[in-house]
């Protein structure tokens, strides 16, 4: 692995940076702007950053670094993610006064482009499928160890797809090859996920929409099937003005998983 000289930061009364990027390999940022900064900011309290891919060693940076226990408001942003639940704990257990966190879902992607570079030591890992993006799944396990590392934190906001035109299917990238032939939608796009019985006839279009999501949730992003608390710890929104280009989001409720704590 390539390794650049870190740049000189003077900044120990630095409360807040946002910082948006685009610099190939991915590490290089780690080296050079972020693992520098968090070294040297005592007072950090805000930090937004907008990589074109999130690594599971930029997430780890905050683990390593003593300033990075000041921040409170960390916000990140990114089309491409390199990571899994299991970095994010870790990432998260040196971040005790944290109370607001915004990042996108980790998933593995079929494709990237030319111009996501990632660091020789951690190349990216190949798709279960050649032609479909397998997003990672969140077990309640996951959901506890944030809450204890991050006490002040109430919720965690997820963006699953940030920007879907709004003449595209929402769930487009996470379709699977099986689901193509089938006919149980009412838009004729996308297939329930989870065996629910779905009345598409009769049901309000907007009441079918809102049961559909939820089994996407079930079905794609968290494990119900090692514990049911996370129907009502996890909020999904795939809500927009028609029209509009919308996002996918997640929300974690992570004061409701400190009362299920404990109760499984």
């Amino acid at each position: 692995m390539e390794t650049w000289l870190p740049f000189a930061f003077e900044s120990a009364n630095l409360q807040s940076v946002t910082l948006s990027f685009t610099w190939e390999p991915a590490d290089r940022f780690d080296q050079q702007i972020l693992e520098p900064m968090l070294a040297s900011s005592k007072s950090l309290r805000s930090v937004a950053i907008s990589p074109q891919l999130l690594s599971a060693s930029t997430l780890k940076l905050f683990s390593k670094s003593d300033s990075a226990q000041s921040i409170t408001v960390l916000n990140i942003s990114s089309h491409y993610t390199k990571f899994n639940f299991e970095d994010l704990v870790v990432s998260l257990r040196n971040l005790p006064r944290l109370e607001t966190l915004t990042l996108p879902w980790p998933i593995i992607f079929s494709t990237y482009p030319s111009t996501v570079q990632t660091d020789s030591a951690s190349p990216v890992p190949e798709s279960a499928s050649a032609d479909f993006d397998q997003p990672h799944v969140l077990h309640f396990s996951h959901c506890e160890a944030i809450a204890v590392s991050c006490p002040n934190l109430t919720e965690i906001h997820f963006f699953v797809e940030p920007d879907v035109p709004s003449e595209e299917d929402d769930y487009h990238i996470f379709r699977e090859a099986e689901e193509e032939e089938t006919d149980t939608d009412e838009d004729d796009d996308i297939s329930p996920f989870d065996p629910q019985n779905f009345d598409a006839e009769n049901d309000p279009d907007q009441w079918f929409r809102v049961k559909r999501s939820q089994s996407f949730k079930n079905g794609r992003l968290v494990s119900v099937a090692d514990s049911p608390c996370l129907h009502v710890c996890t909020v999904f929104s795939d809500t927009c003005d028609a029209g509009f280009d919308h996002a996918i989001r997640l929300f974690v409720l992570l004061n409701q998983v400190r009362k299920h704590t404990g109760f499984l």
